[in-house]
């Protein structure tokens, strides 16, 4: 029996504890056994700095544009790997750029959005949320759409003016989804929401947990995952056409293609499922969760996982490669050519051939790898300090309530040495709001 102690420090922050000296930080290769488990499928998080790369890259002229940990967002040379130029923001990058009248745009754990020129790098404008933003844009008509921890999904123009804001009732981490006059984006208080492009709920849809990724219209209808273990398929007024029940989590973006769904799961597998019906075509069981994003090209689809490789398959369900990398690929991929491109926890960026072989890697200003403590609210909002237990197969299941300082002999049913994830000190990158409950 495993058990991973969580209690609340004086500025109310929810942090990890063990018997070694109140680690607060676990390495990311930790994270997906907590994960996993059923009681921290709604945790938050915090990060450190470091040099992983969570996002999609942005494909624009020759030349591609992410964010990482390391707090910078890069521009380099698409057939060298050469930096082109770089800019510093206030806190890691999750948000995957979007791109709109020659400026490249994302938001970044500080909770600033930015519009940079994509040819200089040179600060276009810049808008300040009231907190973290995980949220990618999507660009509309007239307008760039995101989300917040704050809880708000913001509407800007493409001079960063205000527009519009909408309140959900939880964070807000889901990239919107833009599909003719409405926008769709789900959120932590469980609903998937439909709004005018004016900022006005249309409908929103409940489901049994949060909702953390982003939906996606194909053939009028709306395809997302739940944290409650299964996938929806929505008409466009908001009305269930069928769900489908995976193993765990499903908090991936769907990719549809060819009246195919594809979509990950915490339960370590990828599905195909029959975008019409609902019903399974195949899976593929990975080593670990699935990564966030998909694609498709030439009649191969791609996914990453938290085993650190990235899988190469058949549209019916062959495994024809895969390339490892040094710890998990959960950001997205681009393409240009024979070639894509795809960043990882590892600290690199990789350029590869469409048959998995390495063309060139971009180290980032870290090597140090980010680390993340979580954030249980969800799990146990009253009491100021809980403990989660892990059960092997072989050990009934039971909880148990520690007190702040009997942390116990934590021995870990993973193989793995606890003196790991010792050390370092949580930062809150807003530097002076910290999250009101």
């Amino acid at each position: 029996m495993s058990k991973y102690f969580f209690s609340r420090d004086f500025s109310g922050k929810t942090t990890f504890s063990s018997d070694l000296q109140s680690s607060e930080f676990m390495s990311i290769d930790f994270i997906p056994s907590i994960l996993s488990a059923s009681g921290m499928k709604n945790a938050l998080w915090e990060m450190s700095e470091g040099g992983s790369i969570d996002n999609r890259p942005l494909l624009h002229e020759g030349k591609i544009f992410f964010g990482a940990c390391d707090k910078n967002f890069y521009c380099i040379d698409a057939e060298t790997g050469k930096e082109v130029w770089k800019f510093g923001t206030t806190g890691p990058i999750f948000s995957s750029p979007a791109l709109f009248e020659n400026k490249v745009c994302f938001g970044d754990w500080g909770g600033i959005f930015y519009a940079l020129d994509t040819r200089t790098g040179k600060l276009a404008w810049k808008f300040r949320t009231d907190y973290r933003i995980f949220s990618s844009p999507a660009i509309g008509k007239n307008a760039i759409y995101f989300g917040s921890w704050d809880r708000n999904l913001y509407a800007l123009d493409f001079s960063g003016r205000l527009l519009w804001k909408f309140s959900a009732g939880g964070e807000i981490l889901s990239n919107p989804c833009v599909h003719e006059d409405m926008i769709f984006f789900g959120s932590w208080d469980n609903n998937i929401y439909a709004l005018s492009q004016n900022g006005n709920l249309l409908w929103k849809f409940a489901t049994k947990s949060s909702v953390f990724n982003s939906s996606v219209v194909y053939e009028d209808r709306i395809y997302f995952g739940s944290m409650d273990d299964s996938i929806y398929c929505l008409s466009l007024d908001g009305k269930l056409l069928w769900k489908f029940t995976t193993g765990n989590a499903a908090d991936t973006i769907p990719t549809l293609h060819k009246g195919v769904m594809y979509a990950g799961s915490r339960d370590q597998n990828f599905y195909a499922v029959d975008a019409e019906s609902g019903k399974l075509l195949w899976k593929i069981k990975t080593g670990s969760m699935l990564g966030m994003y998909s694609a498709v090209k030439n009649d191969t689809v791609y996914f990453g996982s938290w085993d650190g490789n990235l899988y190469a398959a058949s549209l019916d369900g062959r495994l024809l490669w895969k390339f490892r990398a040094n710890a998990a690929i959960d950001g997205g991929f681009a393409f240009l050519g024979d070639k894509i491109y795809f960043g990882s926890w590892d600290c690199n960026f990789y350029c590869i051939t469409e048959d998995g072989k390495l063309v060139w890697k971009f180290p980032m200003s870290m090597g140090t790898q980010s680390k993340v403590y979580l954030e249980p609210y969800n799990v146990n909002p009253i009491h100021p300090e809980f403990t989660l237990t892990i059960e092997g197969p072989e050990h009934e299941k039971k909880k148990e309530q520690a007190g702040l300082s009997d942390y116990g002999n934590i021995s870990s049913q993973y193989g793995l040495n606890m003196s790991e994830y010792a050390g370092g000190i949580g930062t809150d990158y807003m530097g002076k709001k910290k999250r009101q409950f």
